[in-house]
């Protein structure tokens, strides 16, 4: 598996043992593409919109095979966004890991988190704090008699839903039910502020022939200053239409447990897509969230095996000077909401979140996606057939007993004697 990158990083590459040959592969970029040593430890600078890096290795007489690939969550030191991506050689002790570092900008947004797959009798996801989410499909009538705390809330918020033909969705089906807690937002993420502005560090680092060098005078050049985010400006959700009462009751709800009775598992290989979300004018205002509002494509993810991934874009930023009198809530108030979707086959979006408000300059987003959603096609479908079908063709194969398919047909499995598998049918 590939694992997407944007924008210009600077790549070196260090192996942890020399059991197997190694190296990494930089396609689809504007400058960098082609093979490169992973024992070298040689910078490349890599640029581009949208680009792809592979790991491979090679065992003693056998040709190049794909790793599997890990993508650690970034870090920032020295002035330089850093992440490291691993994989696997031959063995668990013989290891690839490449470290990917560019220089700290207010230009820049940076979002990582794990990617998983939620199943079981939660009503709300179990991802956010911030809101109270219900992801669709969601028979609104039946939730409000199952759960009666609901129904002044949603009749107050979206009494469309609860008529006999309710609205279209602007979304396409894909809105979730989105409603307020009532508590004050918390502080999320790290934000940057620079002295320079990103094109006079792309030109340095452009320039420069020695990639470790051009990256310290961009970093020099923009002298990019850390701080924690407050938090300001989320998403109203319809709160002032709220009493006291309604928010009690949705607080009970939380507390019952609801949340957390469901099954979580990596949704691994996972095609992500993030949007820059417009609020509509009825949600600026803190009217409850439609889903209506202008969105921007900014770019896709791939969920490692671990459900890890990471994206970085771009904005205009001008850069500012530390100043105790800068308005936090103002500064907050220019960040971008957005929202990730989930994406089957055709990119065609099967889920997609609440929006993430105000996202500074690196935050985690972890994310919970429901599982027929994150794996279409297994939930309620007769895998027995396609299952004595793999066993037979692996006995075939001769390699009868070394991998085993499980309950969804999946075949998976280290072996010595065939194939290593992963994730098969």
């Amino acid at each position: 598996m590939a694992i997407i990158m944007h924008g210009s990083w600077t790549l070196r590459a260090s192996s942890k043992t020399s059991g197997s040959v190694k190296r990494f592969v930089i396609a689809g970029a504007d400058t960098g593409n082609g093979s490169y040593d992973g024992a070298s430890g040689k910078a490349v600078f890599v640029t581009g919109r949208q680009w792809s890096v592979r790991l491979e290795h090679r065992p003693a007489g056998l040709p190049w095979r794909h790793s599997s690939p890990r993508i650690g969550f970034p870090w920032i030191a020295d002035g330089r966004v850093r992440v490291e991506i691993s994989a696997e050689g031959a063995d668990a002790d013989d290891a690839l890991v490449l470290s990917c570092s560019l220089p700290a900008s207010s230009a820049d947004t940076i979002v990582y988190g794990t990617a998983r797959s939620y199943w079981g009798g939660g009503l709300f996801n179990p991802s956010r704090n911030d809101l109270i989410v219900i992801d669709p499909p969601a028979a609104v009538s039946e939730l409000c008699r199952k759960f009666p705390a609901l129904y002044p809330v949603i009749d107050k918020l979206y009494p469309e839903r609860l008529r006999l033909f309710p609205r279209p969705d602007p979304a396409g089906g894909l809105t979730p039910l989105v409603l307020p807690t009532g508590l004050p937002p918390q502080a999320q993420g790290l934000v940057l502020q620079s002295q320079a502005t990103a094109a006079a560090a792309a030109a340095l680092l452009a320039s420069a022939t020695d990639p470790e060098q051009a990256e310290a005078l961009a970093v020099a050049a923009l002298g990019t200053t850390v701080q924690r985010s407050a938090g300001a400006h989320a998403l109203g959700a319809g709160l002032r239409r709220l009493q006291r009462a309604d928010l009690d009751a949705l607080a009970q709800l939380r507390d019952a447990g609801l949340r957390r009775s469901c099954e979580l598992r990596p949704a691994a290989g996972q095609l992500l897509r993030i949007q820059r979300y417009e609020r509509s004018s009825v949600e600026s205002l803190g009217g409850p969230y439609t889903g209506g509002g202008t969105r921007e494509n900014l770019g896709f993810a791939v969920a490692d095996e671990q459900g890890h991934y990471l994206l970085r874009f771009s904005h205009d930023a001008e850069p500012r000077t530390a100043d105790a009198a800068d308005d936090e809530a103002l500064a907050a108030g220019l960040r971008p909401d957005l929202i990730v979707q989930a994406l089957d086959t055709g990119l065609a979006p099967c889920w997609e979140s609440a929006p993430y408000a105000s996202v500074p300059n690196l935050q985690r987003i972890d994310l919970c996606i429901p599982y027929p959603a994150a794996h279409p096609g297994r939930v309620g479908a007769d895998t027995s057939a396609l299952r004595r079908s793999s066993e037979a063709r692996m006995q075939h194969a001769g390699v009868a007993g070394t991998h085993k398919p499980g309950g969804d047909a999946r075949i998976s499995g280290p072996s010595a004697n065939g194939p290593r598998v992963d994730c098969a049918a």
